[in-house]
């Protein structure tokens, strides 16, 4: 059964889809507040294609803030490979970052930005692929 995106996307009404709450400041804050997940989870109860889209958007956000730095070469690999899923502009799999987000009701800009603000937060755990 082939399940369209506009029909996943119409599950979640346009009044309750998440807004995502300003970076935080703090140097042991996540790269995305805790309540965004909690929030989408309630939202995504008992609708299993928005379960499985907001699990692989907090692995990947969790890979690139769990491997940060990391020395061993499979967790550099890891985040390098979430990193990229996350700057990738793909719209064409059902499991891209692009359509993952829309799914969810999530801008893609906002949450790279904010990815991106917590990556710049540690610059004492640089990434293993990032060019400065």
């Amino acid at each position: 059964m082939r399940i369209s995106l506009a029909t996943v996307q119409n599950r979640i009404p346009e009044s309750s889809r998440p807004q995502l709450p300003p970076s935080r400041t703090s140097r042991d804050d996540p790269a995305l507040p805790a309540e965004l997940y909690r929030r989408l989870r309630a939202q995504t109860s008992g609708l299993g294609e928005l379960r499985l889209a907001l699990a692989v958007l907090e692995e990947a956000i969790h890979c690139i803030e769990r491997n940060r730095g990391a020395r061993e070469f499979l967790p550099r690999l890891f985040s390098w490979e979430a990193e990229q899923w996350l700057e990738s502009p793909d719209c064409d799999q059902v499991f891209s970052f692009e359509i993952v987000c829309r799914t969810l009701g999530l801008d893609p800009a906002e949450i790279r930005r904010q990815v991106g603000a917590w990556l710049k937060r540690h610059p004492d755990r640089p990434s293993p692929y990032r060019s400065a």
